[in-house]
């Protein structure tokens, strides 16, 4: 599912897992903030607009994610297109 598939992005993006999706629902329910951090603030070299996709993508409430990997594909090519957007990172080998 697209949670799971955002839950990795997060992690190859950060070097770290995710939070546990109970014990962000649960600081949720206790009125508290929820305890993940966007990747950018894991990894300064994650564009903030990115890191917000993949967040969204990985809400507690299923009715406030993602609707599609579809719809995820094309929210990340609009964030790469646009201009001033963020620039795709070399791969190294």
């Amino acid at each position: 599912d697209l949670y799971s598939a955002s839950a990795t992005i997060f992690s190859l993006l950060t070097g770290h897992p995710p939070i546990d999706a109970l014990a962000r629902a649960d600081a949720l329910l206790h009125r508290q903030p929820d305890p993940q951090k966007l990747a950018c603030e894991l990894n300064p070299l994650v564009p903030r607009t990115v890191a917000e996709i993949v967040q969204q993508a990985m809400a507690v409430a299923r009715e406030d994610r993602i609707p599609s990997a579809k719809d995820m594909q094309k929210r990340l090519e609009k964030a790469f297109d646009e201009p001033g957007g963020p620039e795709p990172l070399a791969a190294t080998v």
